[in-house]
């Protein structure tokens, strides 16, 4: 029998984890009767993939952000279009500035100006948390939650086998929920497409009790997605992402009519309006707004009060391990309607998490579960921060250091940088 959707969504209404109060970092207070400006806007690209944005102050307070990882010089070229909207601004003005920037760059609108805004709006958050010594969920309504459940992706190969051993791994590794990767990205119905026999290879090894999220990336056509989601729904699907590519909102909305599993929207969006856009059209159940490309913490606390308005639950989309990873927990922790397992990349921290089970000789490995990156994706993967994430329990702990809350490792970033850097300020 198909899970309907409205019983998922039900379910999802977990009674939240309340916080701890906890002792924060202290940082340099603004000098008082000084007004507080923007001086420079700079980007950092590293190993061509990943673009930092730095905004540094008149007071030495300087903010980091992070913009999803494509087309990084066309992104750092778009930062720099928007520097002149901020220098000399008041950094804290947030909304104000983001208003200005979206403005002033309105015939551009789209993937990039959304990505490059993202990075900046970050940094912002960050010099406002810094500047008032808070967290930056405490600015955004204070913490609802302050632990994080996290459920783990398997990225896609064709072999059900290979991907029920690794989803039996990362469930003795404590994940009682798990996402795959199934059919081809932007394949456009390529064959061979192996997804329901991995489907239900996984729900056989897993069993009844763990969650499976399925994410086709863009990979079928309207009647293919229709037929691949019928042949799903006896696996009792928690939901489904991007069956077909988001861009054709009329298309999202016949497929989600056809079958009773959830449907994720809004990975690859840019804006509220998008997002607004494909609820009316009846195209998304769960809003997964990211905030290194939905225009930023900004763009997406709005969406998640469309989420509420339209009772919704807010999941937002997250591949980061770094600031994106810092931005997306402030967002989830301040966010009542974020009530289910939220995408993480990071694999548990062996020591940390479930023991193996007994006669389980197969160690969790990263190689098991991401797919292969270059030398310099897979130090920044792990060493960018000073202190990287770390899942414990099948979940990740909301930062409580001023800002963002997370620390750039200065030589890793130094190494990897396309071109000298400035960034021996952490402040």
């Amino acid at each position: 029998m198909s899970t309907p959707r409205r019983h998922f969504l039900k379910s999802a209404l977990l009674a939240p984890a309340l916080p701890a109060l906890t002792k924060q970092e202290t940082v340099r207070a603004v000098a008082p009767g000084v007004p507080l400006k923007i001086k420079d806007v700079r980007t950092i690209v590293l190993a061509d993939r990943l673009t930092l944005v730095q905004i540094f102050t008149n007071q030495g307070v300087v903010g980091f952000g992070e913009c999803s990882p494509m087309s990084a010089k066309i992104i750092a070229e778009t930062v720099a279009v928007m520097r002149d909207t901020l220098l000399g601004e008041d950094p804290r003005n947030i909304e104000y500035l983001w208003e200005r920037l979206y403005v002033n760059t309105y015939k551009l609108e789209g993937r990039s100006v959304g990505i490059a805004l993202s990075g900046i709006d970050l940094a912002l958050w960050d010099i406002l948390g810094k500047v008032a010594n808070l967290p930056v969920h405490h600015l955004l309504g204070g913490a609802y939650r302050s632990v994080v459940p996290v459920y783990s992706t398997l990225f896609r190969e064709a072999s059900p086998d290979n991907m029920a051993r690794r989803a039996q791994a990362a469930v003795t590794s404590g994940f009682t929920t798990l996402k795959l990767q199934v059919a081809t990205r932007w394949g456009f119905d390529a064959k061979p497409d192996t997804s329901i026999a991995v489907i239900e290879a996984v729900r056989k090894a897993v069993g009844d009790q763990v969650d499976i999220v399925v994410d086709a990336n863009s990979g079928w056509s309207v009647p293919t997605a229709i037929r691949r989601c019928r042949e799903m729904e006896p696996y009792r699907i928690a939901w489904l992402e991007q069956p077909t590519p988001e861009r054709d909102l009329a298309a999202v909305a016949e497929i989600c009519r056809a079958t009773d599993i959830p449907m994720g929207f809004g990975e690859e969006e840019w804006s509220v309006w998008r997002f607004k856009d494909a609820l009316m059209a009846g195209a998304a159940d769960i809003l997964q707004p990211d905030p290194i490309k939905s225009s930023g913490l900004t763009g997406c606390k709005k969406v998640a009060v469309l989420a509420e308005a339209f009772s919704k639950t807010l999941t937002p989309h997250n591949t980061s391990r770094h600031l994106g990873m810092a931005a997306t927990l402030h967002l989830i922790a301040a966010s009542p309607t974020a009530r289910s397992p939220h995408e993480c990349t990071i694999l548990p921290d062996e020591a940390a998490a479930k023991p193996m089970a007994p006669n389980t000789s197969r160690k969790v490995t990263e190689a098991m579960f991401a797919p292969r990156a270059s030398d310099a994706e897979d130090v920044l993967r792990r060493e960018l921060l000073t202190e990287p994430f770390v899942v414990r329990n099948s979940a990740l702990t909301v930062p409580t250091g001023p800002g963002l809350g997370a620390k750039l490792n200065v030589s890793v970033v130094r190494k990897y940088a396309n071109s000298p850097v400035d960034i021996t300020e952490q402040m």
